[in-house]
C-alpha cells in the first residue's frame, strides 16, 4: 500500500525523525528515487545531508516551507512522533496521504493519523520500499530541487537582524569543524537559528531539547559525549543565562582535561523569554539578572577563555579548543561589530 501511493504520487514528501538515524544511506536513496523533499525533525537533523538538494534541512520551524509541505500529495514519516515542538515557531497541519513507519503503534494515531501504518524498524521499511520501487522509472529533480532553493532563498532573506547575527556565527563554525563532530545545542536563541541554519551531514550529530527546555543541558552534555567517545570532536554552543545553570561543570571539564569547545551566546539576558513577554504585552520580569564576567568565571574554574571579535578569530579559536588539553570557554557577545556590519 505503501509503495502504492508513493509512486503514483506527483510531489511525495518525506519527514524524517531521530528514529530514522540508522537508515540515512537507504532514506537518501528511497529520497533521490522519488525525488522526494526531504524535511526533518529537530532529532532528525542530518539523515539526509543538509547540504542535498532534495534536503529542506530543519526548515519546517519555518513558516516558508509550508507552501511545499501544502503541495505534497503524498508524505512519507519516517521514525519521527511529528511533534508539536518540531515545529512550535511554525505549526504545520498535513493534509496529504500519510504513511508512517514507526516502532511504536501508538505514534500512529498521534496527532496526524496514518492512512498506511507500517509498525516495524525503518531500515528495514526503506529497504522493503526500494525493492518494491525499483522499477520506477527516473523521476526529474530539477523542478522541486529549484523550489527548495527559492523557499531557502525567503527563508534567509527573512531572518530577523538579530538571526542575521547568528548566522555569521554559524556560518564561521561549519567551515572550520570537522564533519563528524557531535554539536550540543542549549535553548538559546543561536541554538533556535541553529536548528535550521547550522548544516549538519550526518545523522546522530546535532543534540538539542527542543521543547523541554533544560537550560545549561549542553555543557554536562558535552562532557559526557566527550568522556564516551574521547577521539570524536565534541562542541557544545549555549547561552549566558544557560550557563549559569550549569557553570560549575567547566570544572568538572577541567579536571577531565577535556578537549571541550563551548561557545557561549552572551547577550546579557534571557532574551527569548523577553521577546515573549513584549510579544503578549507582559511586562519583562526576570530576564535581566545580574550578568557575570564570565572570562573570570572560565579562568577561576580552569578553562581556557576567547572573547571573538571577527569569524576569524572564532575559527582559530575552534581550531584551538579542539585540540587544547581542557575546555576553552569562547564567547560571541551579542551586537558585537563584526556581526552587525554589512
Amino acid at each position: 500500500q505503501a509503495a502504492d501511493l508513493l509512486r503514483k504520487a506527483k510531489r511525495p514528501l518525506i519527514y524524517v525523525g531521530g528514529g530514522a538515524k540508522h537508515a540515512a544511506a537507504e532514506i537518501l536513496e528511497l529520497a533521490e528515487r522519488l525525488s522526494a523533499m526531504v524535511a526533518c525533525s529537530n532529532a532528525g537533523k542530518g539523515v539526509v545531508p543538509d547540504s542535498h538538494p532534495l534536503s529542506m534541512a530543519g526548515f519546517s520551524i519555518r513558516h516558508e516551507w509550508h507552501e511545499l509541505l501544502d503541495a505534497a500529495d503524498c508524505v512519507l514519516a519516517i521514525g519521527t512522533e511529528l511533534a508539536p515542538v518540531d515545529s512550535f515557531f511554525a505549526p504545520f497541519e498535513i493534509n496529504a496521504s500519510l504513511i508512517r513507519i514507526d516502532i511504536d503503534p501508538k505514534q500512529q494515531n498521534e496527532r496526524f493519523p496514518a492512512e498506511v501504518p507500517i509498525n516495524a524498524d525503518a531500515r528495514a521499511t526503506a529497504l522493503a520500499l526500494l525493492d518494491a520501487l525499483c522499477d520506477l522509472p527516473e523521476r526529474p529533480a530539477a523542478t522541486i530541487e529549484a523550489e527548495i532553493s527559492a523557499v531557502k532563498q525567503r527563508a534567509q532573506q527573512a531572518l530577523t537582524a538579530r538571526e542575521q547575527q547568528h548566522m555569521r556565527v554559524l556560518d564561521a563554525m561549519r567551515q572550520v569543524l570537522p564533519g563528524d563532530t557531535q554539536v550540543f545545542g542549549d535553548p538559546c536563541q543561536l541554538v533556535y537559528t541553529a536548528a535550521f541554519g547550522f548544516r549538519v551531514e550526518q545523522a546522530g550529530k546535532w543534540q538539542y531539547p527542543a521543547g523541554y527546555c533544560t537550560l545549561g543541558g549542553a555543557l554536562p552534555c558535552g562532557i559526557g559525549a566527550k568522556l564516551a567517545k574521547p577521539q570524536r570532536p565534541v562542541l557544545s554552543m549555549i547561552g549566558d543565562g544557560g550557563l549559569m545553570f550549569t557553570c560549575q561543570e567547566l570544572v568538572t571539564a577541567s579536571e577531565l582535561g577535556l578537549a571541550l569547545p563551548i561557545i557561549l551566546w552572551n547577550n546579557e539576558g534571557l532574551r527569548q523569554i523577553e521577546d515573549g513577554m513584549l510579544e503578549m504585552d507582559i511586562p519583562p520580569v526576570g530576564v535581566d539578572g545580574v550578568t557575570p564576567d564570565f572570562s573570570m568565571l572560565a579562568r577561576a574554574c580552569g578553562c581556557m577563555e576567547v572573547i571573538c571579535h571577527s569569524s576569524e578569530s572564532l575559527q582559530q579559536a575552534i581550531l584551538g579548543a579542539l585540540q587544547h588539553k581542557g575546555p576553552t570557554l569562547i564567547q560571541v557577545i551579542e551586537g558585537d561589530s563584526w556581526l552587525t556590519q554589512g
